[in-house]
């Protein structure tokens, strides 16, 4: 509002009492917004009894009829605890708290290449690394609060850190990531898809910690929320993964009926990433059942896609795939040949976690 005039008052460490100093110092005819600064000049951090934001606190009532106008105090990060312990109606009394934190480091500008979590996949362990780094600094500026924007870009931002540190195999820590982002999104934003997506993640890390139970959950609350708007990508994954968690409990025919459903749809989107994972674990799914053959040409299918864009993940899985199909069939040479290739792979660096 740059058409707006306001006043100014500075406070000093003689302010016993914040509104009669406030008063001494404004013009009477004064009516624009008011910002008031110095509060932390008579309430310093080390101080043992602080009277002036008691004085603060009882007086709440009377800065509205004393001073009918927008007021805002500009004070530093350690004097809002303060004000929550000492002055609580006072504080109660704001309309919003906003924070403007002193940048610590410089924030690189968000990298185009490796946006998307979808592309993680395909990112090189030193764009990771560089990712990883520029969402901590991200998220050490932005601080707590209830502000939609804030809390929004909070949550986003802790679930794109909780994916990547995933996949450095940091299974602990995105744990709490991926759970902080879901509670903003339960508690906050209510953005359904979000919600799906988080639920989703976290069912990653708790299979991945072999945690299967709490996984699944997860899995069908996601399909709920899916099912219910209609989100065909997201129902694709849910079926997907969720067929992956029965069937590694030993339910297998209904594993490969949520897995059939998740293929059919994966193909219906044209989602070819989706469609090779799928593949994968259904035929995973087939060997089981003594499918040699079914098993081994989904297998095949997936490795295609994975050596065609060079995702040594993908890679990895499908060879241990087809080294247990040719160990079933007798295949020692064939076996061999396929673990010398893992070997390789896993050779190359920990970006690989098979």
């Amino acid at each position: 509002m740059p058409d707006t005039p306001f006043e100014t008052v500075e406070l000093d460490e003689t302010a016993a009492h914040p509104l009669e100093a406030a008063l001494e110092k404004l013009s009477p005819e004064g009516r624009g917004p008011l910002m008031v600064l110095g509060l932390e000049r008579s309430n310093p951090a080390a101080l043992p009894q602080r009277s002036s934001l008691y004085a603060l606190n009882l007086s709440r009532p009377e800065w509205p009829r004393q001073l009918p106008r927008p007021i805002v105090f500009w004070i530093p990060e350690y004097l809002l605890g303060l004000l929550e312990r000492e002055a609580p109606d006072f504080l109660d009394w704001r309309s919003d708290t906003v924070f403007f934190p002193q940048a610590v480091v410089e924030i690189p500008a968000l990298s185009s290449e490796i946006l998307f979590p979808s592309s993680y996949l395909f990112a090189s362990i030193e764009q990771r690394r560089k990712r990883i780094a520029e969402l901590k600094a991200r998220l050490a500026q932005l601080k707590d609060g209830t502000d939609r924007v804030g809390l929004d870009s909070r949550s986003r931002w802790l679930g794109e850190l909780g994916s990547l540190l995933f996949l450095s195999g940091k299974l602990l820590e995105a744990r709490k990531l991926h759970r902080e982002s879901l509670n903003i999104e339960l508690r906050y934003a209510q953005e359904r898809k979000r919600i799906a997506e988080e639920m989703r993640a976290l069912a990653d890390v708790h299979d991945r910690l072999q945690e299967l139970n709490y996984a699944e959950s997860l899995t069908r609350e996601a399909l709920e929320i899916d099912l219910q708007d209609g989100f065909i990508d997201g129902q694709a994954s849910d079926y997907g993964k969720l067929g992956h968690l029965v069937a590694r409990q030993g339910r297998l025919e209904e594993g490969r009926d949520l897995l059939v459903r998740a293929l059919e749809l994966h193909r219906r989107a044209s989602n070819d990433r989706g469609v090779a994972w799928d593949s994968l674990i259904l035929g995973n799914v087939l060997l089981e059942q003594g499918k040699l053959e079914d098993a081994e040409s989904l297998m095949k299918s997936a490795l295609q896609y994975y050596e065609e864009r060079s995702y040594e993940e993908g890679m990895v899985a499908a060879y241990n795939s087809l080294i247990r199909v040719a160990s079933q069939r007798g295949d020692r040479t064939g076996a061999r040949l396929l673990a010398d290739k893992v070997s390789r792979l896993l050779a190359k660096g920990s970006q690989i976690h098979p």
